[in-house]
């Protein structure tokens, strides 16, 4: 019978756990690459966002926030990636920039926060534009079927003729004077529509960037908050 030999087993099994290690070191390694480029990337997309800067253009700041939202879920992805395995096996410049980026999340977080009012505000403000928009075309619709009704209804029946010379003259005119009536009674039929179509999609986004927005501040705060031991080091 073969005798067991202790220190041989151990050194197996220490050799194992060495290779195991080894490579979550290499996983953790790649993982961390990867949230750098991510980051480098994310920064990318925002001076694409900001230049050119068209601050108090309630228009641009929607879309500007709309844009920060959709970065969220990217930027925290590189995030995770970056502060994973904590301060193990970590090059010394990464130490200071660990500490920065810990704080830079609760920065962001409250960032977010404060996008919410300003989404709020550019909502109505771009609401009130839509009215605004809706009031002169109603005016501009009653101002034309005015002027189509003055110069049709004093029409001589010579004009009429050459016009439609196959028609009878009388029909047509009384047949476009209804029409005209129609319209001018009813100028605003279609508008309302397009204007309910228009403020649908901005109550739309508004929510959507705003729930949006306050995810992603609580995403941040959260990250901020579990990266206590990357600020310790400072």
């Amino acid at each position: 019978m073969q005798e067991f030999n202790i220190p041989q087993s151990l050194e197996i099994e220490v050799s194992q756990l060495r290779k195991t290690i080894n490579s979550l070191l290499w996983v953790t390694k790649l993982f961390r690459t990867v949230g750098y480029s991510i980051l480098v990337l994310v920064f990318i997309d925002l001076i694409d966002i900001f230049v050119p800067l068209n601050f108090m253009n309630p228009v641009w700041e929607l879309q500007m926030m709309g844009a920060l939202v959709d970065l969220v879920i990217i930027t925290l992805i590189g995030l995770v990636l970056v502060f994973s395995g904590k301060l193990e096996k970590r090059l010394k410049w990464e130490f200071p920039f660990l500490l920065w980026l810990s704080r830079l999340s609760l920065l962001v977080g409250l960032l977010y926060l404060l996008l919410i009012p300003l989404g709020i505000n550019n909502t109505i403000s771009l609401y009130n534009v839509n009215i605004e928009v809706l009031n002169q075309d109603y005016s501009q619709q009653v101002l034309l079927n005015s002027n189509w009704k003055q110069h049709i209804g004093p029409a001589s029946a010579s004009e009429w003729n050459n016009l439609l010379e196959h028609q009878n003259m009388q029909e047509v005119k009384t047949q476009t004077l209804v029409e005209v009536n129609q319209k001018q009674n009813h100028p605003d039929k279609k508008l309302p529509a397009t204007n309910f179509s228009r403020n649908f999609k901005l109550l739309k986004s508004s929510v959507k960037f705003n729930l949006g927005a306050l995810v992603a501040a609580a995403l941040f705060i959260t990250i901020w908050k579990e990266t206590s031991w990357a600020r310790a080091w400072g």
